[in-house]
């Protein structure tokens, strides 16, 4: 008989705790799909969600607004009964009871405002400018306006080849401290840029301005008894300790062709795992006080 009660009791347990793993399990998650892209994020994978999809408590969604028009942005988004204040088009949410409502559905919206419009100032005798916001597509010259969160492309022109460029966006005699920065590694590289309205100065005006100097040859040191590189300019191998010239890609590969969380200079962690990492060489990437990129790896789970 004891033994009947202790295995109805531990069936109870059982029973409950698959309960409640069921429910974290099944929360919906409720939005407008032709205003609203929400993309689950598991292990480094990205799964585009569809209206009244199920996912667990916890789970990491990036929700990126659709078919906005370019003169407007999101002012807030709402979460449930949450309401957060936007300060970009995109944000990243972690999923969480708290915000279910009495439908155990957590809803996601939000609320858009005009955008304000800015002058783009820059020499266009060196860049060309591409407005490449999705619902506003054109180009751009000197002292153009945009609109606040729209993507603009840089391309440089006339630059010399032998030459490496450093943009900043934002620099003014306003003396503003929030300032965007793009290095640029070859004559034929571009950036993108969203606007943003903390770079612009009393004027309304958003600057791009722009230093050139010559490359220069970094060291670029890794354990050749771990990682394999090659150059695409030249398509040889390269050997730890060697001096590459700016603006050159390197290719990197682990020699037990196994994925893994690559580190270089001073940027760490990349994700998602992967057996290759290549990169363009410039200064920049050289951490304080040291005269060489280093490229490590520590194993991926």
């Amino acid at each position: 008989m004891k033994s009947l009660k202790k295995f109805i009791v531990l069936l109870l347990v059982f029973f409950l705790v698959a309960g409640i793993a069921f429910a974290e399990k099944n929360i919906t998650i409720e939005f407008n799909k032709n205003k609203i892209l929400c993309t689950l994020i598991k292990n480094n994978n990205f799964t585009t969600l569809k209206n009244h999809s199920t996912v667990s408590e916890g789970a990491q969604l990036n929700i990126t607004v659709q078919n906005l028009p370019y003169n407007k942005v999101v002012s807030e988004w709402i979460i449930g009964n949450k309401k957060i204040k936007a300060k970009y088009n995109s944000f990243d949410y972690r999923v969480s009871k708290k915000d279910l409502n009495a439908s155990n559905q957590i809803s996601i919206s939000y609320k858009t405002r005009k955008a304000k419009k800015f002058t783009i100032i820059f020499d266009d005798s060196k860049f060309k400018c591409e407005n490449n916001s999705k619902t506003y597509k054109q180009k751009l010259k000197n002292k153009g306006k945009a609109f606040e969160r729209n993507s603009l492309e840089f391309i440089p022109r006339n630059i010399n080849p032998n030459n490496t460029v450093t943009c900043i966006i934002g620099k003014t005699t306003d003396n503003i401290e929030s300032l965007s920065s793009y290095e640029l590694h070859t004559s034929d590289d571009s950036f993108m840029y969203t606007v943003n309205s903390d770079e612009a100065n009393s004027k309304n005006e958003i600057r791009l301005t722009y230093i050139e100097r010559k490359k220069e040859k970094i060291a670029i040191n890794f354990d050749e008894s771990k990682i394999k590189c090659v150059s695409t300019r030249t398509n040889q191998a390269v050997k730890s300790g060697s001096k590459i010239l700016e603006g050159t890609k390197l290719n990197f590969k682990t020699v037990s062709d196994k994925a893994v969380i690559w580190n270089y200079g001073n940027i760490s962690n990349i994700l998602p795992i992967s057996k290759r990492l290549n990169f363009k060489v410039h200064k920049s990437m050289l951490p304080k006080d040291e005269k060489a990129i280093v490229v490590s790896y520590k194993n991926g789970k």
